[in-house]
């Protein structure tokens, strides 16, 4: 839809998501499905000076035309500026959603006995991916939600480490990336270590944890025990990022409300819920892995860039009441060592709560205007 959008539209839809981002704190995003005419309104703000946050902008994988613009765009060195415009590897999806009953399983939909879901790639076009990865050549991004899907990943990261179990010292790796990984069922759940000792950054989303009902009916409550492994996909030692897949898959691209659904892990799945230190992590350090950014983004180090956001509380504070994060506001955020939102704390201003629904209230929501592509927030 957003690929079939009018250019006319395009700005305005995007300037207001990038300042409805700022005022939620977040200084990067990752934005899926571009196609060139992103680029197009990228340049304009930034020409304007009315992109104050960074764009890593994801191709579609099997959108031909839209993957070989991008990489064009980043082989000529077309961006005005690289901090604030770059293009990340495109993502090619594996399986589809779970919720629309495409995503690969090994058995039967409960709720559609008839279907298993199934692959969107063919196994050899995956296992090319990989090993082009594992030659050092290209990053790989795949989107992976059934046990199925997930279990071709995770073959695939083993096989990548018997046939190159070792970097070359100095070199560093491409991006290497999987977003969703809704379900693993079985024995791949003592191999999650295996995506770990192979570099992959695992991409989730929280925002799904509202449709945990609607993934229960899919599949049934029995396989449900198995869904969403956010804290075993942790405990392996994975890298972890979290984010929102706004707004594909998410109400809401606002950070604290994220922060809440991955502490809380949904209703009956709190073992699978992440410590706030955990969450917090996966936000900001987590993230910046799973956009390639590591070294200039996701912590306060010296030699990184200076992206730095203000809360109204700290929410290491509320482990305990994490159903008051979304009403945590912003007062400042820094990009670069800029400030590119600031709302000060007056006597007379709203209350910490209506602060933050004022906030919210910003987010683009005119039905007149489509919104930007998935952003990886």
């Amino acid at each position: 839809m957003w690929g079939r959008a009018a250019y006319g539209t395009r700005p305005q839809a995007t300037a207001s998501f990038v300042d409805a981002a700022s005022r939620f704190g977040i200084t990067t995003v990752g934005t899926l499905l571009a196609v060139p005419a992103d680029l197009e309104v990228a340049e304009d703000l930034l020409k304007n000076d009315e992109l104050p946050i960074r764009m890593v902008v994801e191709a579609l994988g099997p959108n031909v035309e839209a993957r070989k613009a991008l990489e064009t765009y980043a082989r000529e060195g077309k961006s005005p500026n690289v901090d604030r415009l770059r293009i990340g590897p495109p993502t090619y999806p594996l399986d589809g959603s779970m919720l629309s009953g495409r995503a690969a399983l090994f058995q039967a939909y409960a709720d559609a006995p008839w279907t298993s879901g199934a692959l969107s790639m063919a196994p050899g076009t995956f296992q090319d991916l990989v090993k082009g990865w594992a030659s050092g050549k290209e990053g790989v991004v795949l989107d992976a939600s059934g046990s199925l899907a997930v279990h071709m990943v995770i073959d695939a990261s083993e096989r990548s480490r018997e046939a190159d179990p070792s970097p070359v010292p100095g070199q560093a790796r491409p991006l290497l990336r999987v977003d969703g990984v809704d379900l693993v069922e079985g024995d791949d759940r003592s191999r999650l270590a295996l995506l770990a000792k192979s570099g992959w950054v695992v991409s989730l989303q929280p925002t799904r944890l509202p449709y945990r009902a609607y993934m229960a009916h899919a599949i049934g409550e029995e396989r449900m025990k198995e869904a969403l492994p956010y804290r075993s996909l942790v405990d392996a030692g994975v890298t972890v990022a979290i984010n929102s897949n706004w707004p594909m898959s998410a109400q809401t691209f606002q950070p604290t409300q994220i922060l809440k659904w991955a502490v809380s892990g949904g209703e009956g799945r709190s073992q699978e819920a992440l410590s706030m230190e955990q969450a917090l992590k996966a936000y900001t350090a987590g993230a910046a892995g799973a956009l390639g950014l590591s070294d200039r983004l996701g912590s306060i180090e010296v030699g990184k860039q200076a992206d730095l956001v203000v809360l109204d509380r700290n929410p290491l504070e509320m482990a305990s009441s994490p159903e008051l994060l979304p009403g945590v506001p912003v007062r400042m955020t820094i990009a670069s060592g800029t400030v590119v939102f600031e709302e000060r704390k007056t006597a007379a201003g709203p209350a910490p709560e209506k602060a933050a629904v004022a906030m919210a209230g910003k987010r683009p929501a005119s039905s007149s205007v489509p919104p930007p592509p998935a952003s990886r927030d």
